[in-house]
């Protein structure tokens, strides 16, 4: 199995090494699959849940305290599943294999997104704000004006949103993941 993962996309990270050494174990993790499925699945659940990279667990907070992920999964098969907006999902590349797998579906957002992962035992209600990230937030007054306000609002505190993600090459076969944050 071949497998490249990236975490984030900005400026140079605090912490290079500690950052590259989970995004070996990500690789790592990835590559003892059989499926490249399967593999970026497995990479990108290690990225969801350290609180180095801006998704799932750590992921930036919104205006109104949550961190909703978003993930998007295709394969060299044609087959495509999303999923944004979801509160409580840390591991959002698994509710996005569900939508790709298991529904007619392309794209599910929001509360259904979230019902249908806990339905097919993607775990939902995790605590995604670190205990910095939530002591941050309770110091801040949002924005009560509309969407621009607030999207410049995260910006200015909270920096930008990164994205996770991986691509995964077995005999003639590919999958792809993104992951992203709702804003």
């Amino acid at each position: 199995m071949h497998i490249i993962v990236h975490g984030g996309a900005g400026g140079v990270p605090d912490e290079p090494e500690p950052r590259q050494a989970v995004l070996d174990d990500a690789a790592e993790a990835g590559a003892r699959q059989n499926d490249p499925v399967d593999a970026v699945e497995a990479a990108i659940n290690v990225l969801e849940a350290d609180d180095r990279f801006n998704a799932g667990y750590g992921g930036a907070v919104q205006s109104d305290g949550a961190v909703r992920t978003d993930a998007g999964v295709l394969t060299s098969d044609r087959e495509t599943g999303a999923v944004a907006s979801m509160d409580g999902v840390q591991d959002a590349v698994s509710a996005a294999r569900v939508v790709m797998e298991e529904t007619p579906h392309i794209f599910i957002a929001g509360e259904h997104a979230v019902d249908l992962a806990g339905e097919f035992g993607v775990e939902t209600d995790v605590e995604l704000l670190t205990p910095e990230t939530r002591e941050e937030y309770a110091d801040e007054e949002p924005p009560t004006a509309g969407p621009k306000a607030h999207l410049d609002w995260l910006e200015e505190r909270f920096g930008g949103h990164d994205t996770v993600g991986a691509v995964a090459f077995d005999d003639g076969a590919f999958a792809a993941v993104l992951c992203a944050l709702s804003v």
